[in-house]
């Protein structure tokens, strides 16, 4: 399978950041923001292919449609890995509103479970313990990793 380079993973970073940005500051969390935003700041990247204009293209309008259409899922690897951060990235921002949500502690998919490449994400500590990462950090996850799931951690889940 193939995998982001560096700059694509900080081309999205950067995309997801800015969409979180936008849907804080107008204090709307819904997929359609996030995505026309992450797609305007050139969040789509192809795997192993930076310079796929045209593929990162047809996968945003193909998002595009998809979101507006309320889909949750498509037949489309790239389409539905993008769709899975869309709706993973607007409940994330959602939640991380609350002063009681510190961090999100994530739980691998069936798929990233069958990958060793993404064992190392439940063993990373950011300070707040295993698999649990700060609620302003943005995390990349490499395309075999994508059926991950986030859950949110409250300040009261935490071991003192």
């Amino acid at each position: 399978m193939a995998t982001y380079k560096a700059r694509q993973i900080a081309a999205i970073s950067d995309a997801v950041a800015a969409a979180r940005l936008e849907m804080r500051r107008q204090r709307r969390f819904e997929p359609l923001l996030f995505a026309e935003v992450f797609i305007h700041h050139g969040g789509i990247q192809i795997p192993g292919k930076p310079d796929d204009a045209a593929g990162a293209e047809q996968v945003a309008k193909a998002l595009l449609s998809a979101v507006r259409a309320g889909q949750r899922h498509s037949t489309d690897p790239d389409v539905e890995r993008e769709l899975r951060r869309v709706y993973q990235e607007t409940s994330w921002t959602e939640a991380s509103e609350s002063d009681q949500v510190v961090g999100f502690a994530i739980r691998l998919g069936a798929k990233a479970e069958a990958d060793p490449n993404c064992e190392h994400l439940i063993k990373e500590n950011h300070g707040l313990g295993a698999g649990v990462f700060r609620k302003h950090e943005v995390l990349v996850l490499q395309p075999a990793c994508a059926d991950c799931q986030f859950i949110p951690v409250y300040a009261h889940d935490l071991e003192c």
